[in-house]
């Protein structure tokens, strides 16, 4: 699908990037910025708008391809905006991120792309994954592990490794991924009815299998998120109580992540082009003092 390239000035990747990485350095926030363009285009281009979408076979020759480049071992010449530009990221990324960052990097994206291959799956077959199933590919397919392994390059210091792969710290990043993807689902929901009358999200796929009306499964995936943002403030608080200043930083990052990608999902204008959902509290103010959560609850779809 061709995309008008003011499509994607008007996203304003830049002020995400800063929201999500307020305390980034100037190289930091290019390359933060650099990777969420690359992803949107992306998505756009490969995913559920255009026919590559909807067949594996395609889907896999194009993931290939990229994994090549990640890899540093390009099966030919790179070639297109994608396969270029994706090139060029990895080679900016490699003059900025230590060897252990760059590898935290590529294990995600690797993830992000084997999820990709099977959401092409499900659209040829017409098939809906189940709600469990659908949550975990969920956490793989919306590219912000990604995202989050790039804070602290981004932010000039490494994560050790102890902190990194404790257990705790591995179900937060979880915890925060939902969050931000399943909020992405409810507020998007419209936008890619819009677009291709086929969703492939948290609504669509209670909807089937709780047999409800779009409604009421927009609130149950509302109340999903509101009881995924309790889990992630009391893993968190307990996190901190005991974490030592990387690792304090690193919580105070994926807090800005979090927020400052629902203050950008309320103002840009990929999602606000189409609305979805009546204006519902910001999620930094319906918490209270010190809080980052709840307020999705009981939005509606319509205008």
């Amino acid at each position: 699908m061709q995309r008008d390239p003011a499509d994607y000035e008007r996203i304003q990747v830049g002020r995400l990037a800063g929201l999500a990485h307020p305390r980034g350095s100037l190289a930091g926030l290019t390359l933060a910025g650099k990777w969420l363009m690359w992803l949107f285009a992306f998505d756009d281009h490969f995913s559920d708008e255009s026919a590559i979408g909807f067949d594996p076979a395609e889907t896999i020759t194009v993931v290939t391809r990229m994994l090549g480049i990640l890899d540093g071992v390009p099966h030919r010449r790179p070639e297109g905006p994608f396969e270029v530009t994706l090139a060029d990221f990895m080679g900016e990324l490699a003059a900025c991120a230590t060897p252990v960052q760059r590898g935290r990097f590529l294990a995600s994206v690797g993830s992000y792309f084997h999820a990709f291959i099977w959401e092409a799956a499900n659209r040829a077959r017409s098939t809906y994954p189940t709600v469990e199933t659908y949550r975990h590919m969920r956490y793989h397919g919306g590219a912000v592990p990604s995202c989050l392994t790039l804070i602290d390059t981004v932010n000039e210091f490494e994560l050790p490794a102890d902190d990194y792969y404790r257990p705790e710290t591995v179900t937060l990043v979880r915890l925060a991924s939902n969050l931000i993807c399943w909020s992405n689902d409810i507020f998007s929901y419209a936008k890619e009815v819009v677009r291709n009358g086929i969703v492939h999200s948290l609504p669509t796929i209670l909807q089937h299998h709780l047999d409800i009306d779009i409604q009421k499964a927009i609130d149950r995936a509302a109340q999903m998120h509101d009881d995924e943002v309790g889990r992630y403030e009391q893993l968190e608080r307990r996190m901190r109580d005991m974490a030592g200043p990387h690792l304090r930083r690193f919580l105070d990052d994926i807090n800005s992540w979090i927020v400052g990608n629902m203050t950008w999902t309320r103002t840009c204008q990929r999602y606000c082009s189409h609305v979805a959902l009546r204006p519902v509290e910001s999620l930094l103010l319906a918490g209270g003092p010190g809080k980052i959560g709840g307020g999705l609850h009981g939005t509606e779809v319509a205008p």
